[in-house]
Parts: C-alpha cells; sequence; structure tokens
C-alpha cells in the first residue's frame, strides 16, 4: 500500500512536470480558448449540465452558472483531463488504470485528482510563481498578487502555493467581510476543510473579525478557528484584505510571520 501511496505521487509529479512543459511551448497562455482551439477541442457551454470532458467526442463541456474567478480554473482542470489522455502518448491514463487495477471508480477518482492539481498547474504557471516567490517572502503577499496577476480566486492561489510547498505546511483560509469561511487551502485539503468547517461564520471577537486594511501585509497571534474542536491554541498569522473582492486570505502556523513585531490588535 505504502509502495503504491508512493507511485502515486511520483505519477501525480510527473504529470504536473508534462503539463508545465507543454504549456510553456504554449507561451504559458491563459487564454482558455485559444489553447482548446489550438488541441481541436469543441467547447459548449450549458445553463444545467455541469462542467466535464468528453474525451470520445474531443468535446468540453462548460457550466455557465460559476463565478468567473472558478469558471477559470474550472476550464483549465477540463483541459487537464483532455491533456491526461494526450500527452507521452496516452502513458499517463495507462500508468491511472494499472494502478486503480482496472476499477473504473478508482480510475475515475485518481484521474480528478491528478487534475485538480493539473488544473491550478495551467492556471497559475510556474514561472509566475517563481517569480512572486523571489520578490515577496510572505505567502499571504504571493497569494495575493498570484490571484491578481493571474485572475483567480485566493483559495486557488493559495492552494497553488501549498502545491508546491512540500517542505512544510502550508494551511490557512479565505474569509468574507462578514467573517465566514468561504474556502480554505492546504498541503492536506481534505483534512483541512473538516477542520475549518467551510461555511461556518467565525465568533465576532475572533481576531480575524478585527477590521484589515486594504493590500496591507498583516501579521498577528490567534487562535485557528476551528469549527469542529474548542482547543484554543495560538499560532502566528499573516493575512491580506482585498476590499475589491470583499475578501480576506489568512495563513496558519506562518513561518515568515515568526520573530516579526505583531500588530498590537491582534495580540492575546
Amino acid at each position: 500500500m505504502k509502495s503504491e501511496s508512493f507511485e502515486i505521487a511520483a505519477l501525480e509529479d510527473e504529470f504536473q512536470d508534462a503539463l508545465s512543459r507543454w504549456h510553456a511551448e504554449q507561451g504559458y497562455q491563459l487564454d482558455f480558448m485559444a489553447l482548446a482551439q489550438a488541441r481541436g477541442i469543441e467547447v459548449i457551454e450549458s445553463e444545467t449540465a455541469p462542467s466535464l470532458y468528453i474525451h470520445a467526442k474531443r468535446r468540453i463541456v462548460l457550466n455557465s452558472g460559476e463565478g468567473v474567478r472558478r469558471q477559470r480554473h474550472t476550464r483549465m482542470h477540463e483541459l487537464s483531463h483532455h491533456l491526461l489522455y494526450e500527452l507521452d502518448e496516452g502513458a499517463f491514463v495507462q500508468r491511472v488504470e494499472r494502478l486503480a487495477h482496472a476499477r473504473a471508480r478508482a480510475a475515475k477518482d485518481l484521474m480528478e485528482q491528478l487534475c485538480k492539481r493539473g488544473g491550478r498547474e495551467l492556471a497559475v504557471p510556474r514561472p509566475f510563481v517563481n517569480d512572486v516567490f523571489l520578490r515577496c517572502p510572505d505567502d499571504a503577499e504571493r497569494a495575493m498578487k498570484l490571484a491578481i496577476r493571474c485572475k483567480v480566486s485566493l483559495a486557488l492561489a493559495g492552494q497553488r502555493i501549498a502545491d508546491l510547498e512540500r517542505s512544510r505546511a502550508v494551511w490557512g483560509v479565505v474569509l468574507s467581510k462578514s467573517g465566514i469561511v468561504v474556502d480554505c487551502f492546504g498541503n492536506d485539503v481534505k483534512n483541512a476543510k473538516y477542520k475549518t468547517g467551510v461555511g461556518h461564520q467565525l465568533p465576532y471577537i475572533h481576531a480575524l473579525r478585527q477590521p484589515f486594511t486594504h493590500m496591507r501585509l498583516e501579521f498577528f497571534r490567534a487562535p485557528i478557528p476551528f469549527k469542529f474542536s474548542k482547543k484554543q491554541m495560538p499560532r502566528h498569522m499573516q493575512a491580506m484584505a482585498d476590499e475589491l473582492r470583499g475578501q480576506t486570505i489568512v495563513f496558519f502556523n506562518s513561518r515568515a510571520a515568526v520573530g516579526r513585531a505583531m500588530t498590537p490588535l491582534f495580540e492575546l
């Protein structure tokens, strides 16, 4: 079982590398329609059908009811499904089927796992990430700049950082102005979603409900807002608000925040 897990992780990394090489050949184009047309993919929008890729027809169906920023990731996600079949003459799909032991459901789940990250690989290209990492030492500012440059959600930008940071824990949330956890991200995103309870509202007295200044990087200490636990463990955090989006991105256990002067308003 452990060796199979390592093999799946290796497959995931190799597929991301293959996607990045292909994207480099396209000049890291972010225009989905241009990329789809270049591959001869038919694109159809629907108000009722879910977004999906139909390999037999080389067709991508897109749900037109999604928000603009979510659509950008969905489109690249479905494009990565197409590339999973096409790159390296179908070798990636063959490896998926072998690892799934010819079980259709297991193969579908593994493909979805590969393409979720693949969509982020295409929506937020590596050179953009590398450039931001060189210029910005702090995760919250990195995520904000990536979200603006690539026109994606803050949660996707945060998850992109988590995807690439294997040497440390990356975990955080995106909050609305009213303190609702609208999304989360992390190295272990399933566990993060369970712990933070996406959709719940933070108590008004929590530090994260305090007003943030637009595009100002904030450092502070506060308890991680667990929904399903009464633990009140103070952690170093960093956050940045975007008034235009009406959202704030927060990173927990922030290594870069340790040792910096904490904002007095947020000290425990």
